[in-house]
């Protein structure tokens, strides 16, 4: 089973959340500004997340249908997506809309309840719990080397969907 992350690895959230910041601030911030997914910036905008509507202003990045049926080629895909309940339904709808054949889990904070043997996020702490918790492979995603937060050697980390699907069919 590969379980592969919502936000930030199929979808532009993380720049939208810093399109918001920027115009709410009158900043020039960018992806590569966040060092941390606990980031001062981020949580002092929480707002943001918390829009009932939110998902209706979010795009799927390039190729995230692609990447999703690449991997149904190699196992079982579901989407593990943190999800609370102000936007739950306008997340909800999107992912019926853009994955309808597709299980999705929506958790709380944490991912590491869902067991499988490969987890894609953009999350270094999810993929750290995730492995720690389950004894199962992760493995990063930096959407074109932009994230910064999720900088390790500890687990894979690739900047796009193709390195990721060519490494998983080794």
């Amino acid at each position: 089973m590969i379980s592969v992350d919502f936000d930030g690895v199929l979808n532009n959230l993380t720049f939208k959340w810093i399109d918001y910041i920027n115009n709410k601030h009158n900043t020039s911030y960018t992806v590569r500004d966040i060092k941390t997914y606990n980031d001062k910036l981020i949580l002092d905008n929480y707002e943001f997340i918390q829009n009932k509507k939110l998902y209706d202003n979010i795009q799927l990045l390039n190729g995230a249908q692609y990447f999703i049926k690449e991997l149904e080629k190699i196992d079982n895909v579901q989407i593990v997506t943190q999800t609370i309940k102000e936007h739950f339904n306008s997340k909800k709808n999107f992912l019926n809309k853009y994955f309808p054949n597709i299980k999705v889990i929506y958790t709380g904070k944490n991912k590491d309840i869902v067991k499988n043997t490969i987890l894609i996020d953009d999350c270094l702490e999810n993929i750290e719990r995730h492995v720690n918790k389950l004894k199962s492979a992760g493995i990063i995603y930096s959407y074109n080397n932009l994230y910064q937060y999720n900088k390790t050697n500890k687990f894979p980390r690739f900047k796009s969907y193709n390195e990721i699907i060519n490494f998983l069919k080794k």
